[in-house]
């Protein structure tokens, strides 16, 4: 065994995916020294995750690439459904979520292009990951983490960090050496996933920027055109007679393809990877312990459903990274870590639970389940999604925008009820405003529509806060902003606390700031 060393660092990062890799960049941005380790020689070069909803295309607009970022990918016009190699009626994507984000859109963006991206990102900034960087032991006491990492070449180094944060899936070495449990479940059912050149001929109806679901009375696979010229991701369930070829790694493509064929006419050329996975629903039982945190896989696993993993694991990040920056500068006390833990889990618990539920149904193998399938996917959900009133209650849920910390956070305060938005929402975003422009400051600030007071503005400079006035027009209204309310918004755009420009507000303000924004 080669000699080791010893360093410190205020935090590090365990696993170079997207969440561990977004949390290096908040964390570079807010100025808090980090490492960042990945096991790995290499980034990931296939991948599963595919879908970038609109909030996090929202945190990289906080970033400042999320324009490039999008240009990378593929905005999702319309989901198609097949039945039986059958086009039936599709359900209008387009821009479903428009007058709710910059971003009123479903965007397909490969997870291995994702971390390119971020990796970029991340080097043009000076920062290195340390690739083939294995953490071996995580020991931790009340002022600090001891984690033993281990180097390609056997050489081991000892690091003493303030924090540890575990970004390194849902085999978690983090998770597992704090002792953190994580009960739940795995699906019965095996997946495969695929990527293959087609034959354009026989598919001139797979457009690239459509997404497509092939149902029968028995299973359904998923189909994404990807970037590259005729070529298609395809996602589905092993048949059962193959399943235990796939436990003894002899499960080809061959053998997964006639029933594709049968559920969507695309005739494959070639195949560039293809791997089969099972699919867990599991969530820790808490997210932090004392100086050990966990996000993304590491914290909770689920169905595909709706797109949410990566995304989830992104929201995790940014909501930890600005906590991490405020408790180590000395500007919040250790308290509001736990917050993270909070808000986060509650996130997961209901997510999990929701994308169990909508699995279960669509891969239930009784009739209940081939109903589902032939017929509430195929007819009811395309029409009922296809109706303006009906997408406007989706869009927010499965794009996250409606994820909020009202009842959950020790952060999220309502002084005086005012208007509909609450502590703890995510402040609505105006298109009359660009009122999110302010949140690439990455800092505690004031919004108020209409003027500020005499009193606020000289509460705000005694704080050190920015005050941000917008005009209050009707669509301000039409989104639950209310005249002379207070909006006091964290650094990842959510509403801390609500009161208004009534007598005795400072009080209020006065009581919050100081147990939140000063140790």
């Amino acid at each position: 065994m080669a000699a080791a060393t010893s360093s410190q660092i205020p935090v590090l990062i365990v696993g170079a995916g997207p969440s561990g890799l977004l949390l290096a960049l908040w964390l570079q941005r807010y100025g808090t020294p980090f490492r960042i380790v990945d096991k790995n020689r290499l980034s990931a070069s296939t991948s599963r995750a595919m879908v970038v909803h609109s909030r996090c295309l929202e945190f990289y607009d906080m970033l400042g690439f999320a324009d490039e970022f999008v240009a990378e990918g593929h905005r999702v016009q319309q989901q198609v459904l097949w039945e039986n190699g059958h086009r039936r009626n599709g359900m209008q994507f387009k821009e479903v979520g428009k007058g709710m984000t910059k971003y009123p859109f479903v965007l397909s963006h490969p997870q291995d292009r994702h971390e390119r991206l971020l990796t970029r990102k991340l080097e043009a900034l000076g920062v290195t990951i340390e690739r083939e960087t294995e953490a071996t032991s995580v020991k931790q006491s009340d002022e600090s983490v001891t984690v033993v990492l281990r180097g390609k070449d056997g050489r081991e180094e000892t690091v003493v960090a303030s924090y540890v944060v575990g970004c390194d899936g849902w085999n978690s070495i983090v998770r597992r050496e704090a002792a953190i449990d994580m009960p739940g479940g795995t699906y019965a059912q095996l997946f495969y996933v695929a990527d293959c050149a087609v034959d354009p001929e026989t598919c001139q109806d797979v457009r690239r920027d459509d997404m497509h679901l092939c149902f029968s009375k028995s299973d359904f696979c998923i189909a994404f055109p990807l970037p590259e010229p005729n070529a298609v991701r395809f996602i589905g369930i092993v048949p059962e007679q193959f399943s235990e070829r796939a436990d003894r790694h002899e499960l080809r493509f061959e053998d997964v393809e006639p029933y594709i064929i049968k559920n969507i006419v695309m005739k494959t050329t070639d195949v560039h990877w293809f791997s089969t996975y099972r699919v867990h629903h599991r969530v820790a039982t808490t997210f932090r312990d004392r100086r050990i945190l966990i996000c993304g896989d590491a914290a909770h696993v689920h169905s595909p459903v709706g797109g949410q993993g990566m995304n989830t694991g992104l929201g995790d990040v940014t909501n930890l990274a600005w906590k991490l920056h405020a408790v180590l500068s000395k500007q919040s006390p250790e308290a509001l870590l736990e917050t993270y833990a909070t808000e986060r889990r509650a996130f997961a618990e209901i997510l999990v639970s929701t994308t169990d539920r909508a699995f279960s149904l669509i891969t239930d193998k009784g009739w209940i389940g081939a109903g589902v399938r032939s017929i509430m996917f195929v007819y009811i959900l395309p029409m009922l999604m296809n109706i303006s009133f009906v997408q406007q209650m989706a869009f927010p849920r499965v794009s996250q925008l409606a994820l909020n910390y009202r009842t959950c956070s020790a952060l999220s305060e309502q002084v005086r009820a005012v208007g509909s938005v609450c502590a703890g929402d995510r402040m609505p975003w105006l298109e009359s405003a660009d009122n999110f422009a302010p949140l690439r400051e990455h800092r505690w600030q004031l919004h108020v529509f209409g003027e500020a007071s005499q009193e606020l503005r000289a509460w705000s400079s005694e704080r050190e806060l920015p005050i941000f006035e917008f005009e209050l027009n009707e669509e301000a209204k039409s989104k639950g902003i209310a005249k002379d309310a207070i909006y006091l918004l964290r650094p990842d755009g959510h509403v801390g606390l609500v009161t208004s420009m009534s007598n005795g507000f400072v009080k209020g303000l006065d009581a919050y700031a100081d147990k939140w924004l000063k140790a």
